[in-house]
């Protein structure tokens, strides 16, 4: 599906329902709908139960399922539902998954950072009475600068967040880009980039770490924040 939307788009809109049938990619939508339709119906035929028991799943089936029920305008059905699970789960799951195995790869060959991230990793779930809190998981400030360091050192974007271009942009010093004009990011090159980081070529887990406890705003150091210099994900329209 990575290469299969890419792909179709490619292509100008009236012929973009005959490649998308020779692709795999219909297949796999639909096989992944299939999933969560069953999944949705399980929930469904529980739903009184759980509502007694007072035990419903905090998830995004959940949340999707009560939001199509409780819109009085919503006029959402399973499958569409299904369609929401897909996506999202889709554009979650991929970059999630990637970065799960760098850590543990990075891990397995510097042991010398698992000691201080098992301490503070011990020492949050106990303070927050042995449970997972959301809270606790922000104040894992150490985790936070490694994910975000092996992420760094380990881009497999050379040019990352592309964007379809909607209407023909000039930029103040006279570049002109038309419509239709897919554009990138230069991910990887600004991560190893002298000027905005030191020492960008040596692996340092607490890198970030370090640089949000001297700095003003600490928050700019997050795993999850982003700035012209680090664009390993892009911003949605409600930054701007």
């Amino acid at each position: 599906m990575l290469v299969g939307g890419p792909y179709i788009r490619s292509f100008p809109d009236f012929l973009k329902p005959i490649i998308a049938r020779s692709s795999r990619v219909v297949k796999l939508s639909n096989q992944m709908q299939k999933v969560f339709l069953d999944l949705i119906n399980r929930r469904k035929d529980k739903s009184e139960e759980m509502v007694k028991e007072d035990h419903q799943p905090e998830d995004l089936t959940g949340w999707f399922w009560n939001w199509s029920q409780q819109e009085p305008n919503n006029s959402l059905i399973d499958l569409d539902i299904a369609q929401l699970l897909a996506a999202n789960t889709f554009g979650a799951s991929f970059n999630t998954t990637v970065v799960l195995a760098q850590c543990l790869c990075e891990l397995a060959t510097r042991p010398e950072y698992i000691g201080p991230l098992r301490d503070e990793i011990t020492s949050t779930f106990r303070t927050n009475n042995n449970t997972w809190t959301k809270d606790g998981i922000d104040s894992m400030k150490k985790l936070d600068s490694f994910i975000k360091e092996t992420h760094r050192y380990n881009c497999f974007d050379y040019a990352g967040t592309p964007r379809v271009v909607k209407k023909d942009f000039q930029f103040k010093n006279g570049l002109w880009i038309p419509k239709g004009t897919v554009i990138f990011t230069p991910n990887a090159p600004m991560l190893v980039d002298e000027e905005y980081m030191q020492d960008p070529h040596i692996f340092d887990g607490f890198r970030f770490y370090d640089l949000a406890r001297s700095s003003k705003t600490p928050e700019a150091f997050r795993y999850t924040s982003t700035n012209p210099h680090y664009l390993q994900f892009g911003d949605g329209k409600h930054v701007w």
